[in-house]
């Protein structure tokens, strides 16, 4: 901002008069005061309304700046191939803006910040923010009106106050509150108070002009026109729907300290210069769309952290690092008061579960360190990080606030099956309170409790440098496909190893819930019972009925409890590949496990063998042959050999208790082999050849980053070992999948 932008605003403010011949008189919002600058002092206020007006100014601009940096960048990173010279040329250059732009904004943060230190807590108010609507100024624009900001420090030192006479009204409980009458600001009563007797000989010797303005169009008078801004925005947003009638009667104009503090850190004064400053919209973080509702400081947030989303490692035991994919977080921030004032006036975020969900607070920090975007990485670790970054205590001055400012968010992960973006795959919600206080282990967490998958993550792991405190998210039912596809994926970015982030309640439940889905055919969230036990439970009586029931009927009176375990036969042949390919080895054993077990009523069963295909697909030799497709069509969705090792090393058991892989392997290929001959195809099927072609043409490691195929196909064998662009940023926008409207935009 200029110098003499600044100056032709401020000069306004007077009356066709040079600042410092004058004194000027100003409206203290909230406080019943009238504020008298005499002329020997008011270049001295100025100073200071033009020091509260600039950093903020500078600081939201600054931000503007960078943001356009910002979307530059994404866009070529989008559009260009990042081994074209060229590209690499500009991505430096682009990289170089943004860090410049981050440096600015940190400045302009540091200035912003040296006034903020300064203020005293709102419970004390020896030097809090006061919000001025001058009596007075160059009124030449009918539609416009003029806001201010000084320290109370300053108004106290440089002015002298006029107290007005309280309405006394039924139901104030403040002097912010006294001027209010159901929500809105009552233009007559700040009226009679000026206009009262005393008030006007006390300032006639100063303000000569003082009755000469009582008797103006109120049109033109800047007070009014506030009042008249502030009950006009109030009306507007309780009476959009026709069900907020009611609702309106709750809502209010706020004129407290809070708000005040809040309405100048939003950027009430300088951002609209002389447009309604009410109006105003600013821009409070990098990769954020702002909502504001002026009138009740209030807002909200909706922003992607980190830009680009962050690379998600895991560390194993011998300290070696695996990148499992790229996270990121969808933000929603519901903010008013100081809080909110501190999210606006700070570069980070300190979250806390607490009872309604997680409470948000601005955090000291820097951009700098953040880097462009996508270039972040967090590491999950299974102890205790000592050297973690504890959140800087929120400013002095926002201590004592009333107000709260609470987050939602949705953790999203960047998914092949949807050309690499950003998906969601799980929610904040209301059972985070239940998390309050309690340790976990490590800083990223899944478990399974009340009917839900929980992911308890230190900040930092998802939202990147420099956010503090916990996150606590939960999978709900329209999540749980999504969730259960992040899951197997990051199985096999890992080459399926043992994942310790994951409970072993929590993975057995998973595996359990996938296993019912196939085995009779039904949604995924159809088995999402509260307790585990249930669940468990449940495959329990699924084996009871499907291997041993039929230990207990006669083949000539009664299969139909070989019909049920025909059903599971059917249920897997029919699935589609969006269902298949999710499964994770544990759950194609159990299935595996299923269809194996056998009987002496077995191979005559017809609800064995399908007798309907074609002649030349029918074999003399071999029996049970549906149960054998059924297994050959789980085994054709194995991306690798590691993969194959943790199916066949559980097959002998539905508890999933692990043997010897090749004691496994045996026992499958035993079934497969089973009623076979020594003749070619077609007289004798050959699945136990099929099995051993199987294992043969598996990848040692599985594909990183790639979509899960088939393994008897070409595009499995061409798959490259890890994707280009695995962990390339994206950033595509989504939709906030929570239910109705349980988050409140401001």
């Amino acid at each position: 901002m200029s110098e003499g932008k600044v100056q032709t605003r401020l000069v306004a403010v007077g009356k066709d008069a040079p600042i410092g011949k004058s004194p000027l008189l100003f409206y203290a919002v909230g406080r019943n005061e009238l504020i008298k600058v005499p002329a020997e002092n008011v270049v001295a206020c100025m100073e200071e309304i033009r020091l509260l007006e600039t950093v903020v100014e500078n600081y939201h601009a600054e931000i503007e700046r960078l943001q356009g940096d910002l979307s530059n960048y994404e866009a070529m990173m989008m559009s260009c191939d990042e081994e074209d010279p060229e590209c690499v040329r500009y991505k430096a250059e682009f990289e170089k803006n943004i860090a410049s732009g981050q440096k600015k904004v940190d400045k302009a943060n540091q200035a912003l910040r040296e006034i903020l230190v300064s203020l005293s807590s709102l419970d004390d108010e020896s030097n809090v923010i006061v919000e001025l609507i001058p009596i007075r100024r160059n009124d030449g624009n009918a539609q416009s009106f003029r806001m201010c900001y000084m320290r109370s420090q300053v108004v106290d030192r440089l002015t002298s106050k006029v107290e007005l006479k309280p309405i006394a009204q039924d139901g104030a409980t403040s002097l912010a509150d006294d001027v209010l009458e159901k929500g809105e600001v009552v233009w007559d009563y700040i009226y009679s108070q000026l206009k009262d007797q005393s008030i006007s000989k006390t300032l006639k010797t100063d303000f000569t002009w003082f009755d000469e303005w009582l008797k103006k169009d109120k049109d033109t008078v800047d007070l009014y026109k506030w009042t008249k801004e502030l009950n006009k925005q109030l009306n507007f947003k309780y009476s959009r729907e026709p069900s907020s009638k009611e609702q309106s009667r709750d809502g209010k104009v706020e004129l407290s300290g809070e708000a005040q503090l809040a309405r100048w850190t939003y950027g009430a004064s300088g951002l609209t210069g002389e447009l309604t400053p009410l109006e105003g919209k600013a821009r409070l973080k990098a990769n954020a769309e702002s909502n504001l509702s002026l009138f009740e400081a209030k807002g909200s947030i909706d922003y992607y952290r980190p830009s680009g989303g962050l690379k998600l490692m895991y560390e194993l035991d011998d300290k070696q690092v695996l990148q499992l994919g790229m996270l990121r977080v969808h933000a929603f921030i519901s903010m008013s008061g100081a809080v909110g004032a501190s999210i606006a006036a700070e570069v980070n975020v300190d979250l806390e579960v607490a009872q309604g969900g997680i409470k948000a607070r601005g955090t000291k920090g820097e951009l700098v360190p953040m880097g462009p975007p996508g270039s972040q990485q967090s590491i999950i670790l299974m102890e205790e990080d000592k050297n973690e970054q504890k959140a800087e205590a929120t400013l002095e001055a926002f201590i004592g606030g009333k107000a709260e400012a609470f987050a939602r968010m949705q953790l999203e992960w960047k998914s092949p099956e949807v050309d690499h973006e950003f998906k969601p795959f799980a929610i904040t919600g209301a059972g985070v309170a239940a998390y309050a206080g309690m340790n976990f282990a490590g800083n990223f967490s899944v478990s399974y409790q009340n009917g839900r998958f929980r992911i308890r993550a230190k900040a930092g792991i998802c939202l990147g440098l420099g956010a503090s405190g916990e996150v606590s998210y939960e999978v709900d039912a329209k999540l749980v496909r999504e969730f259960a596809t992040w899951t197997y994926y990051q199985l096999k970015n890992s080459d399926f190893i043992y994942l310790k982030f994951i409970e072993d309640t929590a993975f057995e439940v998973l595996t359990n819930i996938l296993t019912l889905s196939i085995a009779y055919g039904q949604a995924i969230e159809d088995f999402m019972y509260d307790l585990p036990q249930e669940i468990s439970s449940k495959v329990d009586g699924l084996v009871q009925d499907i291997v041993d029931g039929i230990n207990n009927a006669s083949y000539v009176k009664d299969y139909s409890e070989a019909s049920k375990r025909a059903s599971v036969m059917k249920s897997i042949i029919d699935a589609d590949d969006e269902r298949l390919s999710i499964l994770p080895p544990e759950a194609k054993s159990k299935l595996i496990a299923l269809l194996i077990k056998t009987d002496s009523y077995d191979k005559y069963l017809p609800a064995n063998r399908d007798y309907s295909v074609l002649v030349s697909e029918f074999t003399i030799f071999g029996s049970m042959t549906d149960r054998k497709e059924a297994i050959l069509k789980l085994l054709n969705y194995v991306q690798s050999f590691s993969e194959y090792k943790n199916i066949m090393q559980r097959v002998n058991s539905l508890k999933g208790r692990k043997h010897s892989y090749k004691h496994g392997e045996d026992i499958v290929l035993e079934f497969l082999g089973m009623g076979e001959e020594d003749y070619p195809y077609p007289i004798s099927s050959k699945y136990r050849d099929e099995l051993i072609l199987i294992k043969k043409r598996l990848r040692v490691v599985a594909s990183k980053g790639t979509i899960v195929v088939k393994n008897d196909t070409e595009e499995y064998q061409k798959q490259p070992n890890v994707i280009e662009g695995f962990d390339s940023p994206c950033y595509n926008q989504t939709h906030c999948v929570f239910n109705g409207n349980e988050f409140d935009y401001a």
